[in-house]
């Protein structure tokens, strides 16, 4: 393991070292770019910002000039001295055929090629020689302005000079004509013959280009700008500048930047080092964790949240070899993605029966933001057993789902065609699972046998069908070949001959029966599948019907597929952000005040406009949906407890059974009560009885933790359930809430009277809180607060409101709505 973290930190530092190396490198070379492109436009903006003012300089001094000529003769101008700017003209005169008639009234004749230039310009720019034939003494640069047959000219030098300022400078004309230097010591009169390499430039000059070059010099190295002077027909304004200096600034800025860049080095550095220490303490983890990942006991799998497999370990390999390029899990077990997504611990089959197991006990655990690690552990094994043998439950005597599973895959290979169709009958003990938390493990254990001895007996009676005992104490008849009438008649006969018989103790127990019928030739489900099917019509029938049993049918198919459009509506919602938060309050009759509110969801989708709270939540328990939107539920609650943290107010949260037997589920109430920072005794969260029957035990686990954070835990819609009494004195919570059904009628019931005084007296001696649900009339109200219920909650209060609504409740005065 040293060895090990020895190399981690010398290939992460290495790493770090490389990459600042070529960050480094890849930075001078951009910014070497970036700065020569970035001076060099600013050289060439600056020359163009140049030959702009001496461009508008000419244009208003050539204004002026023709005011000049038109209100004076030459003699008049000639004779006193005309200012432009701080220079004066050097003198006035004619333009002829020939040439300019100067102020002295010398006639100087023009180079015969250029008289037409010169002649057809405004402005014309340079020495004397450049333009007239002779030889002359005072050849300086100068500036003529030209209009009709007169002009005028001045000295070029002060002018360029008061504009130009001490630069480095020079005009030229397109073809490379030097008009005026002042670049160079040495007098040049083209370009040609001061830049080495001047063809380029020339170029951009005949081409009407502003541009910038680097080129060579008699001077040295130059960077040269040039742009058009727009007022001079053909001559341009260049400027030159040093390349040492211009390369002087570029160091100045490496410089700058060689100081950022070993500065970054050194942070750097020392994050490197950090990292590789950290990094070795995660690999060590990794390296145990992986280790023991790979060669666990038990089958394990990480999964995407489509159900893509991601990794398997050892053990999952050689369990399910049969399946090496299998790619999704829902393809090996007999389950859905949805239940996998609830993070509940579950009982799931497999669908290859070859696999000598029947099924696997699994728990599904998030262990990153979109992947689950899903521990397996197999049940029933079938190991060394002959084909079609089968372990026998020890306490009943009856074969288990892996027979059922091999007579159902007898059935579909048998070569007779099988005219009559074929049945299976699922029969659950109605309340075992409260039997089992009333009486215990061994009661139930007894009674289970009963009725197994008792389900045989019945059923050897007509030998019409074969019995199974599934892995939750239910038993499933497989009817062969029998015909529906046949198969129907035979399953009545067994429930009513069964009746509500007293089988043990004071305890009547009932049956009722989910029915699946198939045809060999149409059935495309697995024996599970089948099942299933069939424990589902039952679990209907228990819920919603008197009936004795169920058979799965088109309805059923249709209430199948109603919950799934409301369960894709719901994922969308979600998405949408269509479901809110509504707040009904809880009025303290002893303090005349809302003391607290009940947060309750609200779906704002017009297509659910008209449907009850309660239809779409009972869907969505029924998928990995609930978790979202208990989790979105919860998050605001406890946020919105943050928001009114002055007012003292408690926050009731409606927690779904899922939700609460979820792993990780008082981690994420932490999570949110660190997060907003709130008090955690000023949250509530409320249970029903039926997550309390289901699974006492772990609940009263779960309801311990949570109590240890500080938050309270009630029970709502107290005693609706038989066993409510059972479980008050057991269970740690702070109180319960009294069902509607009770108040709703208390007008008219005296036995609704009755159990609400018992209720008021039971919470007094256990020295619980009551909050009494569907309030909706003074003279309940009335009726309740004289016998001492003290918390109120129901439309006479309030309805559920926005959370903006519900903060204006805190300051109503509601004690006069309660005398009015």
């Amino acid at each position: 393991m040293k060895k090990k973290s020895l190399q981690i930190s010398i290939i992460s530092s290495s790493i770090f070292l490389v990459f600042l190396l070529f960050f480094s490198l890849g930075m001078r070379i951009f910014f070497t770019n970036f700065f020569t492109d970035y001076l060099s436009k600013i050289g060439l903006k600056e020359n163009k910002s140049i030959s702009s003012q001496l461009s508008s300089r000419l244009k208003g001094d050539y204004r002026e000039f023709t005011i000049y000529i038109e209100e004076n003769d030459n003699e008049a101008l000639n004779g006193k001295e005309v200012r432009i700017h701080d220079d004066y003209y050097l003198g006035f005169g004619d333009v002829t055929s020939s040439g300019l008639v100067f102020e002295d009234g010398i006639e100087v004749p023009f180079k015969t090629h250029l008289q037409p230039v010169f002649a057809g310009q405004t402005i014309n720019i340079g020495t004397k020689s450049d333009f007239f034939d002779g030889t002359f003494i005072d050849d300086e640069v100068g500036i003529y302005f030209i209009k009709n047959d007169r002009f005028g000219y001045f000295s070029a030098k002060d002018y360029l000079d008061d504009i130009v300022g001490k630069r480095n400078f020079a005009l030229v004309r397109n073809d490379g004509l030097i008009l005026y230097n002042d670049m160079s010591k040495t007098e040049f009169t083209n370009l040609g013959g001061y830049f080495k390499k001047s063809e380029k430039i020339v170029e951009d000059l005949e081409n009407n280009l502003d541009y910038y070059k680097v080129s060579e010099s008699v001077d040295g190295k130059l960077f040269v700008t040039y742009s058009k002077i727009e007022e001079v027909e053909g001559i341009y304004y260049l400027d030159a500048v040093s390349y040492h200096d211009y390369i002087f600034n570029l160091n100045v800025i490496h410089r700058v930047l060689a100081v950022v860049i070993i500065s970054a080095i050194g942070v750097m550095l020392i994050v490197s080092f950090i990292a590789a220490y950290f990094l070795t303490l995660v690999y060590r983890d990794l390296e145990l964790s992986t280790y023991a990942f790979s060669y666990n006991t038990i089958p394990i799998v990480i999964i995407n949240q489509r159900g893509k497999i991601h990794f398997r370990n050892k053990k999952f390999k050689e369990l399910f070899a049969n399946h090496k390029k299998t790619k999704n899990i829902t393809d090996i077990l007999e389950t859905s993605m949805d239940k996998i997504l609830k993070l509940v611990p579950i009982k799931v089959w497999l669908r290859d029966i070859s696999i000598n197991l029947l099924g696997v006990r699994m728990i599904p655990v998030k262990s990153t933001m979109h992947t689950y690690t899903l521990l397996m552990y197999p049940f029933l094994e079938q190991d060394e057993l002959d084909e079609g043998e089968t372990k026998i439950n020890a306490k009943t005597n009856l074969p288990g789902l892996n027979k059922f599973r091999y007579d159902i895959d007898e059935i579909f290979k048998s070569e007779v065609p099988l005219v009559d169709a074929n049945m299976i009958a699922v029969i659950k003990i109605v309340n075992l699972q409260m039997f089992d938390m009333m009486k215990g493990s061994t009661f139930t254990d007894e009674l289970v046998y009963r009725v197994s001895e008792k389900l045989r007996k019945l059923v050897e009676k007509t030998n019409f069908s074969k019995i199974y005992q599934s892995y939750d104490n239910s038993f499933v008849l497989l009817y062969k070949s029998k015909g529906t009438n046949i198969s129907l008649r035979d399953i009545r006969r067994i429930l009513e001959d069964f009746g509500d018989e007293v089988l043990f103790e004071e305890f009547k127990v009932s049956l009722r029966a989910g029915l699946y019928e198939f045809n060999t030739k149409l059935e495309r489900s697995s024996a599970i599948i089948m099942y299933e099917k069939a424990k589902f019509a039952c679990e209907d029938v228990i819920q919603s019907s008197n009936s004795l049993y169920g058979i799965y049918d088109n309805t059923l198919d249709i209430k199948l597929r109603k919950q799934i459009q409301i369960t894709e509506d719901l994922e969308e919602g979600i998405r949408k952000k269509e479901f809110i938060i509504y707040y009904q309050a809880q009025y303290d009759s002893r303090l005349e005040k809302v003391v607290g509110f009940e947060a309750l969801l609200r779906w704002n989708n017009p297509k659910y406009a008209q449907v009850s709270p309660l239809e779409y939540i009972e869907v969505a328990e029924k998928s990995a949906v609930i978790l979202k939107i208990g989790d979105l539920v919860l998050e605001q609650a406890i946020e919105a407890a943050k928001k009114l943290e002055k007012e003292k107010v408690t926050i009731s949260v409606n927690i779904s059974p899922n939700q609460l037997m979820q792993v990780g589920f008082v981690n994420k109430v932490r999570s949110y009560l660190e997060k907003y920072e709130v008090n955690a005794n000023q949250i509530i969260l409320e249970i029903t009885e039926s997550v309390v029957i289901k699974s006492f035990y772990d609940v009263i686990s779960k309801l311990n933790e949570l109590r240890n954070l500080g938050v309270k835990i009630q029970i709502d819609d107290f005693g609706t359930n038989n066993a409510s009494l059972r479980y008050l004195k057991d269970l740690p919570i702070d109180g319960f809430k009294v069902d509607r059904m009770f108040v709703k009628d208390l007008n008219v019931d005296r036995h609704s009277k009755a159990i609400i005084l018992m209720l008021f007296n039971l919470a007094k001696n256990l020295d619980l809180d009551v909050v009494v649900e569907g309030v909706e009339e003074h003279s309940q109200y009335e009726y309740l607060t004289k016998r001492g219920a003290r918390y109120i909650q129901g439309y006479y209060i309030s309805k559920a409101v926005e959370f903006d609504e519900a903060v204006k409740l805190l300051n109503k005065k509601i004690r006069k709505r309660t005398e009015g």
